[in-house]
Order: C-alpha cells, then structure tokens, then sequence
C-alpha cells in the first residue's frame, strides 16, 4: 500500500476456496489512486477490485497521487491578470494569489471565482485551499474621458433648457389668448 491512502481491509485477507472478494482503495483527503496492480500487472486508475472465484493468493500493490485541478482564466475587456506561480495546474490544498492590472483606458469592475463574486484590495485577491478547478472571469470596463462627460452634461443641460422654454413660451401663449378670450 503506497503513502496517502490506504485499503478497506486488514493487509493479510484469508478468503475461502471459490469465493469472490472485493477490496476497496481509500485515498486520503485530496488525493486519488494513481495505480493497482494485481499481482504485478496493473489494473488502471481503479477505486474497487473483485477477485472471482479465489483460487490462490494474490498480492495488491496500490499508489496514491495527489489531486490537482485547472484554473481557467477569461478577460472581459482590456487588461491581464497575473498569479503568484504562472502555472495552471494546482495541487490540492494549495493556495494562490493573484493581481490584475488595468489597461490605461479600462478600470476593473468585477473579479468572479467559480461565479461568485470576490473582493479586490488593491486589484489583488487570493484562493485558498484549493479543491476544485476554478474559472476566473475578470470585467473590465472602459474609462469615461472627462471630455466626454462634459459633452454629455453640456448637451443634457441644453435639452433641459430648450424644454423649458418650450414650456414657458406655451403658457404665455395660452395665458395671451386666454386673456384676448376674457376680453371679448
């Protein structure tokens, strides 16, 4: 039995003549089983093994792996994100940090890790004890210039004012022809 796992049963199994016997593998948290072999030949990358109709004695040889997951990262927008270790492959338990960086013209706007939402200090966060593969989608979003911002309140204050006196001219309208009307 290799390190980081063990097996179902005790390490020496009497089974009467002719009968069938499973015996299962039991990786510790995090990892997984890497190799069974059955009297020397592998079996593959197995969780469970039956022996039909045992007729002699065997030997089980089982090795244990780590688990490890696969960080995907998308970018709305313009502007990259950088990690503590560049890989894209974690083991189980690790932990990695990152940083984003804006393009010039682009703030962040939103860090999602596996769809949740996370909290940014200074464009960096962190992912602890990873046990899953995890997706990160950055957002970007275009900076306003202050030009335009001007443009824009400049050419609402002058719909806003042309609607008002729109208004204003109406009612003296209607206020001098009602008038002219009580006149009469």
């Amino acid at each position: 039995i290799g390190e980081h796992g063990n097996i179902d049963k005790d390490k020496l199994i009497t089974v009467n003549n002719g009968e069938n016997f499973t015996i299962k593998f039991l990786p510790d948290v995090g990892y997984k089983v890497k190799e069974v072999k059955i009297d020397g030949v592998s079996v593959g990358k197995v969780n469970s093994y039956t022996f039909i109709n045992v007729t002699k004695s065997h030997t089980v040889a089982v090795e244990f792996e780590i688990k490890t997951y696969q960080i995907k990262i998308n970018i709305d927008g313009k502007g990259e994100i950088f990690s503590n270790q560049n890989d894209e492959i974690v083991n189980h338990g690790e932990d990695r940090s990152f940083f984003v960086e804006e393009d010039e013209k682009w703030d962040l706007y939103k860090v999602f890790v596996n769809g949740q939402a996370v909290e940014t200090i200074n464009n960096q966060f962190e992912i602890s004890d990873i046990d899953q593969d995890i997706h990160i989608q950055v957002v970007f979003i275009e900076k306003e210039t202050s030009s335009l911002s001007v443009t824009t309140l400049i050419s609402i204050i002058s719909v806003a004012v042309g609607l008002i006196l729109l208004i204003i001219f109406l009612i003296i309208v209607v206020i001098k022809r009602s008038k002219r009307d009580y006149d009469k």
